[in-house]
């Protein structure tokens, strides 16, 4: 009896000191009590790499922020030390050689892209054949071909090569380029031609239409191919039957021999050069034309007055015909010739007639 009075009374007592000094707890609190963050590689617990994450990289953090999340200074040095220096990754940098130039910001990088480049990391290319400006980048007689970063233009038809296009492919360089006949080269193409009474596929006399109807037009030579014929046309003359004509003038200068002070004018199957300026002739167009020579040129009451490269019409002393009534003589008004020149009034207003030494309409420039 007397021990189980004793037990109840301890029982009672550790009751007291549980609740009183809490030196026991159940086994939610004591797990919860108990739990230690775990440490990764890079020494940052779990709980310091979320807040780093919500407060520094979803958001924006300065270094004091930083510290106040870490225990220890040299990890929360190396946390915000992340934040910059992106030029520098591998993986997160600007990329090359697309880039002129990285430059970090706060957790990113701004890249400015070279030529031919896109993209936030200019990992793009840029495919220059597909813009708005590609006839800009490449002339009618060409095709853009996309590179990597770039472009380039090749000749349109691949009978011609060069810079300019201008250069002719002989492909009877290239070996066995036709099988049946012989190999004819002209500008931008060929032709297999049949020899005279070749009777093989293609060259029998059936399909000889030189002989049947001559095609060829302006002088052009026809010559029996394996495709049909070929035309070799007589110069300035063009076109599968030679019936086109070349305009010449729009050729390069190279091709087309006409004078600085000439203008070529084309011609049905050839071309001429004439005097730019209509007031000269002769083959330098050094010779001046006298329109004072033309019947009528100037107006009643007035003379023609022939000048190198030009003329003028000037009124007759007293005359108030024709345009030259005195309201209009601005020699008599004004008298706008300079250093000793002398004003013819004209119908056209007046003419200064200059010392040596001085040009210009009113003789006011010195001649060189």
């Amino acid at each position: 009896m007397r021990l189980a009075v004793i037990l109840i009374l301890v029982c009672t007592i550790a009751r007291v000191f549980t609740a009183e000094f809490g030196v026991f707890v159940d086994k939610e609190k004591a797990s919860e009590f108990l739990k230690r963050g775990k440490r990764s590689n890079d020494g940052w617990t779990d709980s310091q790499r979320s807040n780093f994450e919500s407060e520094c990289i979803e958001e924006q953090c300065d270094y004091e922020e930083t510290k106040e999340m870490f225990d220890d200074p040299q990890s929360a040095k190396r946390a915000y030390a992340s934040l910059w220096g992106k030029c520098s990754s591998d993986t997160e940098s600007c990329s090359s050689p697309g880039t002129i130039l990285c430059e970090d910001i706060y957790n990113s990088v701004t890249c400015t892209c070279s030529l031919g480049y896109t993209g936030w990391r200019c990992d793009e290319d840029v495919n220059e054949c597909l813009g708005e400006d590609v006839e800009y980048n490449c002339d009618e007689k060409y095709i853009c071909v996309n590179t990597e970063g770039s472009y380039r233009c090749e000749c349109a038809d691949e009978g011609w090569t060069g810079d300019d296009c201008d250069i002719d492919v002989n492909e009877c360089n290239q070996t066995d380029v036709c099988p049946i006949g012989t190999c004819l080269n002209v500008p931008g193409a060929y032709y297999c031609a049949c020899e005279p009474g070749s009777e093989e596929e293609g060259c029998s006399p059936d399909y000889n239409e030189c002989e049947d109807w001559s095609p060829c037009q302006n002088g052009g030579t026809c010559l029996p191919t394996v495709q049909g014929y070929y035309c070799q046309c007589e110069s300035g003359w063009t076109g599968r039957d030679c019936d086109s004509d070349v305009n010449e003038c729009l050729l390069s200068l190279n091709e087309v021999e006409c004078a600085e002070t000439k203008v070529c004018v084309n011609t049905e199957g050839s071309y001429r050069c004439e005097c730019a300026d209509d007031s000269w002739t002769g083959d330098n167009c050094d010779i001046d034309v006298n329109e004072c020579n033309q019947t009528d040129i100037c107006p009643f009451s007035s003379t023609c007055v022939n000048q190198p490269g030009f003329y003028f019409c000037t009124c007759e002393l007293g005359m108030e015909e024709g345009g030259c009534h005195i309201d209009n003589n601005e020699c008599w008004r004004s008298n706008p010739c300079q250093n000793g020149g002398t004003c013819w009034p004209t119908v056209q207003g007046y003419y200064c007639h200059c010392e040596n030494g001085w040009i210009g309409v009113n003789c006011d420039s010195e001649s060189s």
